[in-house]
């Protein structure tokens, strides 16, 4: 484990990455049932950060890679960090096949609208696009049953939501919109304290459960 965290000043995995530290305490999971698999971007180096195990994979695949772990060893706590970039394109296919299978991972985005270690393009989820992927619409209509988007802004929120995942007994999807200071520090002034599906920036959780 490295003790240094090291991303630019203001980055928003630091936000999740206390989170995530401080549920795990809280909730007192055995360090030894979770594991954590990141994928591709500024998000993937946490894996290196936590007492707990973990892979950081490929470019779009930490999914498939996590639904493998949780199929062979299904008492494990399975959390997957990805980025936008990283599952929002290459990773799509991926992303929505392991919503239909419904396996009980936590899937957590961190979406920042940026491919930021290439230094900035947009992501298709970006708010700059004339007509964005709106991934909420899509993850409702592929029967995700724990939808939520919640940002770095609000700890509190991000926390609150980030529990009811992991106390979730299903798949869950939380977007996690956060600030990259130096491609995108606009990035909040965009979204919409409601949730909305066919606005593809509002916040909240769009779903517990199938109705």
């Amino acid at each position: 484990m490295l003790k240094q965290q090291n991303w630019c000043s203001g980055c928003g995995n630091y936000v999740i990455f206390s989170v995530l530290k401080e549920l795990i305490k809280e909730l007192d999971y055995n360090l030894k049932d979770v594991v954590m698999i990141t994928g591709c971007g500024c998000h993937g180096k946490m894996v290196y950060y936590y007492d707990w195990y973990g892979v950081n994979y490929i470019h779009g695949r930490a999914i498939p890679f996590a639904l493998g772990v949780k199929k062979n060893n299904p008492n494990l706590k399975v959390i997957v960090c990805v980025g936008d970039g990283d599952t929002y394109s290459i990773g799509l296919s991926h992303f929505l096949a392991a919503l239909e299978q419904d396996i009980d991972i936590n899937i957590l985005v961190h979406n920042n609208g940026r491919y930021a270690l290439t230094k900035g393009q947009l992501t298709p989820v970006a708010h700059n696009h004339k007509n964005p992927l709106n991934i909420m619409k899509l993850a409702y209509a592929s029967n995700c049953q724990f939808l939520a988007r919640t940002t770095t802004q609000n700890k509190g929120d991000l926390k609150s939501i980030i529990k009811q995942a992991f106390e979730f007994n299903s798949l869950s999807f939380i977007d996690i919109i956060q600030l990259c200071v130096n491609y995108n520090p606009q990035i909040f002034e965009n979204v919409r304290n409601e949730p909305d599906l066919e606005d593809p920036m509002s916040l909240g959780v769009f779903r517990t459960k199938i109705e």
